[in-house]
């Protein structure tokens, strides 16, 4: 019987073959989308479940607090909270510590490669954090100063297929470092992302490093707990922890520090800095697989209703002829599977062509499972029954209840109105109505954020990132050196750029009791002319005044906060007393989600060590130039620079290649 119903459906599918194909292709399209926002769904919550001890592990997050107000939460701190962590409190088993990121030229007989994402670790964060080597020992490779464990793709940009463990490579120009290990690619869903680990123990060679308790907040902590522990008796300890090692310390300056837990699969979806906004998106994408699959099922279910007459004779014959009921409704579902089925199968070839789309829209690829597990396949084959029975029982029972001797007789009203295929209609136009508005709205988001006034110009500057010492101190002469191009009409230094924020610092402003943090750029006199930011009072930083160097440009947020009506000459105290000279208009130097915040601009460099290069280029010069930048054998020996200028128009990305 199934035999004779499979060759019907056949035969009625490839007799109506343009309403079979509109059917399929509207199902492949509802599916293919549908599949690509599953994909993205599961992408987003499946990051760090690959670590074996995920239900142990946990990332140190500390809160700052002046005068009982919140300043600041994230993860980054000082390296001696681990150690302290493991030596003081019994239920942490281990703990693994790495720097935030950094870049960096390393270079194997040839020209220096530029590698991202380069952070200093211990030889602990590899085997509790479950990144597996390919080549070397998982639990000496970070043990010595000056190892380093490359991941197998950075190890075959710089060795081909030669073997990576025990050569050494030169960092910087500066120094050379011994390959330990190669370790497999970091999974797409994981929080913690690199390409080359630096041993952790390398920091204490580097004598200019503050790597106590008062260091610097570069380093991130994970814990691993013993089994059956919870975050709550951990957390309950770290006041102690922290009041002994710098709480009491700060405790003068109404400053408090306040350390707590963060489950490793949680980190993605409520820790990280667009958690609420990722969390948003998923209900929103959720919605619209919803609602696309929805009006796929019933843009069927309307076309095969609507075509009734045309399967009517059908009926009645069959009817007439001994078929009963439950005969031609189990005709009907088969049709619509087999439908379904064509469907489903184009939809897959549909996802793999829509790849480069996907990572356009996304920014990612997809996530694909890592093995076919048991409720996987039974989700998927649910989905199946689901369609398949959703869009085909409606037109089962409404054609299977068409009379025999009424539909033979050309009579193919029935009693009563339409009223589920009236509501399907409007259904439909409502959805597809409501889908349409939405995207209307995120493209007039998306214009609103290409065109917002940001207080300082983005257009036709390129960023080049300062590497090595040579570079970071010697400023003047690349900027010299620079300027003698016709395309180049402005440069400045800086220690960051308008992108994601500035760090901060403790200052004590006139007028403040006690010492509170302040965001902080370092930059030279050439910073506010190439960004074009207002000078509204005072005067820019001057080479020719001496007494610059150590005077401050502060943003009318500061001004407005500590409530300055005359904020020139006033004194600000870090490492001395420095006086305003000068105030600028506010412009976002974080995100659009942030802000505008207190700013202090100088004119003093960390170690007279600046990070960046902004380069204006003048509007003429055409998208895409390539310039070639030599600087023969001057004092600071750079030697050659290629930059690709890309014309940068996004609002909060900025595109370089050197």
């Amino acid at each position: 019987m199934l035999k004779e119903y499979l060759k019907t459906a056949l035969r009625n599918l490839t007799r109506s073959k343009f309403h079979s194909s509109i059917n399929i292709f509207g199902l492949s399209i509802g599916f293919a989308a549908v599949i690509l926002i599953c994909l993205y769904l599961y992408g987003e919550l499946s990051y760090d479940d690959f670590h074996q001890n995920k239900d142990d592990l946990y990332r140190v997050s500390i809160k700052s607090w002046q005068e009982g107000k919140l300043e600041g939460d994230g993860p980054s701190f000082t390296p001696p909270l681990g150690p302290a962590m493991l030596q003081n409190i019994p239920e942490v088993k281990n703990f693994a510590r790495i720097s935030t990121e950094r870049v960096a030229y390393l270079a194997y007989k040839k020209e220096p490669l530029k590698i991202e994402d380069i952070h200093h670790a211990d030889p602990s964060l590899l085997d509790i954090l479950n990144f597996p080597l390919l080549q070397g020992n998982l639990k000496t490779a970070l043990v010595e100063p000056y190892s380093i464990v490359l991941t197998e793709q950075t190890a075959k940009k710089l060795f081909g297929n030669e073997q990576a463990v025990g050569k050494t490579i030169r960092i910087d120009n500066k120094q050379d470092y011994v390959v330990t290990g190669v370790a497999k690619d970091v999974p797409q869903n994981s929080t913690i992302h690199f390409n080359a680990l630096i041993s952790f123990a390398t920091l204490y060679k580097d004598s200019n490093l503050f790597l106590d308790w008062d260091g610097g907040n570069q380093y991130i902590t994970f814990v691993l707990l013993n089994k059956n522990v919870t975050a709550a008796i951990v957390d309950a300890k770290l006041p102690g922890l922290l009041w002994t090692n710098i709480n009491q310390k700060i405790a003068t300056a109404g400053a408090k520090l306040e350390a707590y837990l963060q489950p490793i699969t949680k980190l993605h979806l409520y820790y990280e800095e667009n958690s609420g906004s990722l969390k948003n998106n998923m209900k929103v994408f959720s919605i619209v697989a919803i609602f696309i699959l929805l009006i796929a099922c019933v843009n069927f279910i309307n076309l095969t209703t609507a075509r009734a007459s045309k399967r009517a004779k059908e009926v009645g014959v069959r009817k007439v002829l001994g078929a009963d009921r439950n005969g031609l409704i189990k005709q009907f579902l088969l049709e619509s599977f087999l439908l379904t089925f064509t469907a489903f199968f184009i939809s897959i070839i549909l996802i793999l062509l829509s790849s480069p789309l996907y990572e356009q829209v996304f920014g990612k690829a997809y996530t694909l499972p890592s093995s076919m597990n048991f409720t996987l396949i039974i989700t998927a084959v649910l989905l199946f029954f689901l369609v398949g029975i959703g869009i085909g029982i409606y037109p089962a029972f409404y054609l299977s209840r068409f009379n025999a001797i009424r539909t033979l007789k050309g009579i193919l009203t029935r009693q009563g109105k339409p009223y589920l295929r009236n509501v399907l209609v409007i259904s439909q136009f409502s959805i597809s109505i409501a889908l349409i508005a939405c995207t209307l709205i995120i493209f007039q988001q998306q214009q609103y954020i290409k065109n917002k006034q940001l207080g300082f110009t983005k257009d036709n500057i390129v960023v080049l990132p300062l590497v090595g010492e040579k570079a970071q101190t010697n400023t003047d002469v690349l900027k010299e050196q620079l300027k003698l191009l016709p395309e180049v009409s402005s440069i400045s230094a800086s220690s960051d750029i308008p992108h994601k924020g500035f760090t901060s610092n403790g200052y004590k402003p006139e007028g403040v009791e006690t010492y509170m943090q302040i965001h902080v750029v370092d930059v030279d006199e050439d910073f506010l002319n190439t960004y074009k930011i207002k000078l509204l009072k005072g005067r820019n930083f001057s080479k020719d005044r001496q007494t610059d160097q150590k005077g401050y440009i502060i943003n009318e947020a500061l001004v407005n906060m500590l409530e300055w009506n005359d904020p020139l000459g006033k004194k600000i105290l870090r490492n001395g007393e420095h006086e305003v000279i000068g105030v600028v208009k506010d412009f976002n130097f974080a995100t659009l989600h942030d802000k505008i915040e207190p700013l202090l601009i100088t004119n003093q460099p960390w170690h007279n060590k600046f990070d960046y290069l902004a380069i204006q280029i003048g509007a003429s010069v055409s998208t895409g130039l390539s310039l070639f930048f030599y600087f023969g054998n001057s004092s600071c020996c750079i030697g050659h620079i290629w930059i690709n200028y890309i014309f940068c128009r996004t609002t909060h990305k900025r595109n370089w290649h050197s």
